[in-house]
């Protein structure tokens, strides 16, 4: 097997594209396990970010006992899904009220309008461990700190996320569309940079998402600045 540290990267990423997770808590009534699914974002270090409604099955398990597992499926539209990336995180969810949870979780859900209602929070995952399966005969557990990106990585970078993309998305569109079609192979259309972070980039197009890794980690606005430069000249 691979050390958990080299497939960390790989594992991150699978959790950055994903969309959706499939959540599995405890029930209240006897303790059995209960399988839902929800929307799902991630902070800048990888935690997750859910949006709930507090009266829901899956959060009033959660209430009673916040242990919970997480699985992000990477296999996509594969003929073989089994033989595709897909990462099963454990640890505690609790409710969370940081901005930066918002912001990101509704840059990836721009269309979650439930997000006014009265009966819905945002939580997140205090992550203690991750099971990355890479196919195969490629299956690991990943402790939190190797999962997790530090916090002195993405201070910097996240109290200038929101400028970075207003910039991006409103002063260089064509460069976001190039980026997103010439070097992701993504669909034509009017693209949209969703989130940055130390290890990439995501694009978003209504219903299609892809993601740009850079080829060495940013971790202050003035790095992000050179990388997308650099990545906007080479998708011309």
């Amino acid at each position: 097997m691979p050390p958990p540290g080299e497939v960390a990267p790989t594992a991150r990423r699978v959790m950055r594209l994903a969309d959706k997770v499939a959540l599995a808590t405890s029930e209240v009534e006897g303790g059995g396990p209960f399988l839902s699914l929800t929307g799902v974002a991630t902070l800048m270090d990888v935690t997750p970010i859910l949006l709930m409604s507090d009266i829901s099955r899956h959060t009033r398990n959660l209430e009673a006992d916040p242990r919970a597992s997480l699985l992000f499926d990477g296999t996509g539209d594969h003929a073989n899904p089994l033989s595709e990336d897909r990462v099963s995180v454990n640890g505690r969810i609790i409710k969370c009220t940081r901005i930066d949870a918002e912001q990101r979780f509704m840059a990836r859900h721009p269309k979650a309008f439930y997000a006014q209602f009265a009966d819905f929070s945002f939580y997140e995952m205090q992550i203690e461990e991750a099971h990355f399966v890479g196919g195969f005969g490629t299956a690991l557990s990943v402790p939190a700190d190797i999962l997790c990106l530090q916090q002195r990585q993405v201070t910097k970078l996240a109290s200038a996320e929101q400028s970075i993309l207003a910039h991006m998305n409103e002063q260089h569109g064509e460069a976001v569309r190039n980026m997103a079609v010439n070097l992701l192979q993504g669909g034509e259309g009017a693209w949209q940079l969703s989130g940055i972070d130390p290890e990439g980039c995501d694009f978003m197009r209504r219903k299609e998402r892809c993601r740009l890794d850079f080829s060495s980690p940013v971790e202050t606005s003035d790095e992000a600045h050179q990388m997308l430069v650099a990545l906007a000249k080479k998708a011309r």
